[in-house]
């Protein structure tokens, strides 16, 4: 006697914490795995399937826009790691599929069209974010939902409409324009550092010497410093353009070595610039954050220069323009500096704008072209 047919089950799929079942050769998600919800559908398609009636795409996909963004979300925050933490990008992934979900958060997945997308785009502008942050994080959606094309979780043929939304373009959008960023002035920077605790305040010292990007000024450890020339080289262990095959070479001059000698004590591989206070956190893994970071700077900026009583908000803006400052300005200061007294060549040298094709002939002239500025302004 033949066998009773097998009957298909209900499965966890772990990459997406859904509920799955496989109907014809199809998987069809059924929501979060365990729920009332996702045992119901299986049921009603189970009994649809059994008994031959057909399976639509939107009968048999229980899965969410919501569900999607949960499943991505979890996916970015593994992949997008450096040195066993999440990078910012995991941020500002949150921060762009937020409003995907306020959108459209309990309608199916597979009906995120590009008009929907559109709608995403205008609640971004809508709250307050420049044309090109708007760009970005469109982007990011899009790349989320290309993602959950490989995980079955979204029809790939929708994926072509939202590849096809071009970006916002610069005077055709309610979308403001993100203002440039600006060199600091040194005076304003002097002022601000009473007020920062002892080993902040040798990050900024450190960061305007040299034109660290705020990223590399946290994870500087003494086995990163090459001490053995008359300007030391730091060679961070990661760095923004690493992925792209790019080498980082931060030049430090004798004022910088000053600032940095006192952290280079430290054991070899602890990080130099940290808060003793994470006392729960392993010795190798403490350090300043880049947020904790650009946090402290922020506070000691309100400390020194308070917002004077009775401002309007226009003199409010115009005084938060003037006197409070971030780190990014510190590089552009640099930057500015190094361009006006040695070139821009010099300056990309510097601040590791480097082209990825050069040779190593060339590489080589430009360490050394970059170590004369450092003798003369770090």
């Amino acid at each position: 006697m033949a066998g009773s047919p097998r009957v298909p089950s209900y499965r966890h799929h772990k990459p997406t914490g859904q509920a799955v079942v496989t109907l014809g050769g199809q998987d069809f998600y059924l929501g979060k795995h365990g729920s009332d919800a996702s045992h119901q559908l299986y049921r009603r398609l189970l009994s649809n399937h059994l008994a031959g009636r057909p399976l639509r795409p939107d009968q048999g996909d229980g899965t969410t826009v919501a569900a999607v963004v949960a499943a991505y979300t979890e996916h970015a925050s593994r992949y997008y790691r450096k040195g066993g933490q999440e990078t910012s990008e995991v941020a500002s992934i949150r921060a762009a599929l937020r409003y995907v979900v306020e959108v459209a958060g309990t309608a199916p997945a597979a009906s995120f069209d590009v008009l929907t997308l559109r709608e995403v785009r205008e609640a971004m502008v809508s709250g307050g974010h420049v044309r090109t942050a708007v760009n970005q994080n469109v982007s990011r959606v899009v790349r989320a939902f290309r993602w959950a094309v490989t995980e079955k979780l979204y029809p790939g043929a929708l994926l072509a409409e939202l590849d096809a939304l071009p970006g916002l373009r610069r005077g055709r959008t309610a979308a403001a324009e993100s203002l440039p960023v600006e060199s600091v002035d040194d005076a304003i920077v002097a002022g601000t550092t009473p007020h920062l605790v002892p080993v902040v305040a040798a990050m900024v010292r450190l960061q305007r010497l040299t034109g660290m990007r705020p990223g590399e000024v946290v994870i500087v450890r003494p086995c990163d410093v090459d001490r053995s020339g008359d300007v030391w080289i730091y060679r961070p262990e990661s760095h923004k353009t690493e992925h792209h095959g790019l080498a980082r070479a931060v030049m430090i001059g004798p004022r910088g070595q000053d600032v940095l000698r006192p952290y280079l004590l430290r054991p070899d591989d602890e990080f130099c610039f940290r808060s003793d206070r994470a006392a729960a956190i392993p010795r190798k893994l403490r350090r300043y954050r880049r947020d904790t970071y650009s946090t402290a700077i922020a506070r000691a900026c309100r400390l020194a220069y308070p917002i004077p009583e009775k401002a309007t908000e226009r003199e409010t803006a115009a005084h938060k323009r003037r006197h409070w400052w971030s780190p990014n300005q510190l590089r552009h200061s640099f930057a500015t500096e190094a361009r006006r007294l040695y070139g821009l060549e010099a300056a990309q040298v510097l601040l590791g704008h480097a082209s990825a094709d050069v040779t190593q002939v060339y590489a080589e002239r430009d360490l050394a072209k970059g170590a004369d500025v450092a003798r003369l302004i770090g």
